[in-house]
């Protein structure tokens, strides 16, 4: 779903896909299905970032909310691609010298598992 969503997004259909992604966190939540809850909550925070006036700052919760997900999960998989996105948000803000200490700062702890930090 994550990859289909971020296809329509780029599409230009934000609007919709992002009524569908709300719907599709909803349901998991009531149903307790949350096995891919922190790629849900990360596809929400692209979306966000994808309309036309982009919510910075809500799609940083919800990038927030997918690496905790991800963390209590053991899954680092979409621990990684989360903050992936975050260093890509804070690439985006404030001077150039900060936006590269912030972004690097939030895939360290990757890179670090490589050896590379």
């Amino acid at each position: 779903m994550s990859d289909f969503a971020e296809v329509v997004a780029d599409a230009g259909y934000v609007e919709e896909i992002s009524a569908i992604v709300d719907e599709t966190l909803e349901r998991a939540e009531l149903n307790q299905e949350l096995w891919a809850f922190p790629e849900v909550l990360r596809v929400k925070g692209q979306i966000l970032l994808a309309r036309k006036l982009p919510d910075r700052d809500l799609a940083e919760e919800y990038f927030v909310r997918s690496l905790d997900r991800a963390r209590a999960q053991g899954a680092p998989a979409w621990e990684l691609r989360t903050a992936i996105n975050i260093a890509l948000l804070k690439a985006g803000a404030g001077p150039d010298g900060e936006r590269t200490r912030a972004a690097a700062g939030r895939l360290c702890p990757f890179y670090g598992r490589a050896g590379y930090c």
